[in-house]
């Protein structure tokens, strides 16, 4: 993880992506807020967004997710394709 601008930056090739916890974000918002569900720990869940400065998709994640969220940056393009990855019967 690298800080940049006081935001952590997630390189998304250090990570593996459990698809059981990436799936309880619903595709929809995932897809709309290019997030991904990476870690649930006492009720807080670490999320790799392309913006995580969004303060209303933080909102309807953390609703979703029902837990806190914690937001970390990644690089949208890489974000998009594990996406899709994680669901392609998602309509385009």
């Amino acid at each position: 993880m690298v800080a940049t601008r006081g935001q952590k930056h997630l390189t998304l090739d250090q990570i593996t992506v459990n698809p059981d916890l990436a799936r309880q974000l619903p595709w929809p918002l995932a897809f709309k807020y290019h997030a991904i569900p990476i870690a649930r720990e006492n009720g807080h869940v670490t999320v790799v967004m392309a913006d995580p400065d969004d303060n209303e998709g933080r909102a309807a994640l953390a609703a979703a997710l029902e837990a806190e969220v914690h937001p970390v940056s990644g690089n949208p393009g890489i974000i998009d394709q594990l996406l899709v990855d994680l669901w392609p019967e998602a309509p385009d």
